[in-house]
């Protein structure tokens, strides 16, 4: 059911030709969201009680965009994105520790095109973003009382385009957001370094799994004084 009201949201978003009530040129944008996710597990086997691993991963990616409307349809803005995981793989067996902390910034300026739903306060609009990524990735090995740690720095590039709706309060500008994660496209490039080769990623939203099927946001609508 939800999938069918994203694609009935797209349908609309293509089929619309002339609509009323649009976002006024020169409203300034600022919206954010903060995702985490994490995750344990521990396996043990009964007749070997040194014979245990757990592995225990957490993640945080906060997110603040930037933007203005440069006509009643148009934006034009920036955002900033944040990441870092930290991953720990425990065997007891080998008395094995395994460290890994991830982190990452990147800078996307982006363009969204906005189709108002008649004279209401919804609207739908398509995002796209394109911009480098810095990423760095330090991994801790230690057995027994030695640890060997590497790290690796690199640069990489992203660009992706995901349909959404609004909600715009036109009373004071605070407006609720939803991206429709099973209808976004996205592709990821590493430029290749030292020992490592050219990577190049390209991923589709498809999915059913919920709530992966929309992000929400909360967001500002900054309306020029007349």
């Amino acid at each position: 059911m939800k999938q069918l009201l994203l694609f009935a949201l797209m349908g609309t978003w293509l089929s619309l030709g002339n609509v009323y009530g649009q976002i006024q040129k020169g409203t300034g944008y600022v919206g954010g969201t903060i995702s985490f996710e994490g995750q344990t597990k521990k396996d043990k086997e009964k007749a070997e009680a040194l014979n245990t691993s757990s592995n225990w991963v957490q993640s945080i990616a906060p997110e603040i965009q930037f933007g203005k409307m440069i006509g009643e349809r148009t934006m034009l803005g920036l955002g900033v994105r944040y990441n870092l995981q930290y991953n720990r793989y425990r065997y007891e067996a080998a008395d094995l520790t395994n460290t890994q902390l991830s982190q990452g910034i990147a800078l996307l300026p982006f363009i969204r095109q906005y189709k108002t739903l008649g004279s209401s306060n919804w609207s739908v609009f398509l995002h796209g973003e394109i911009g480098p990524q810095f990423q760095s990735v330090e991994t801790t090995s230690t057995q027994g009382s030695t640890p060997v740690t590497q790290k690796r720095e690199y640069w990489q590039y992203g660009l992706s385009i995901k349909p959404g709706i609004a909600y715009v309060s036109k009373k004071n500008g605070w407006a609720v957001e939803g991206y429709a994660n099973i209808l976004s496209l996205s592709a990821n490039y590493v430029p290749s370094k030292d020992d490592a080769g050219r990577v190049f990623m390209l991923n589709t939203g498809i999915s059913t799994s919920f709530p992966n099927l929309i992000t929400l946001r909360i967001a500002k609508y900054i309306f020029p004084k007349n």
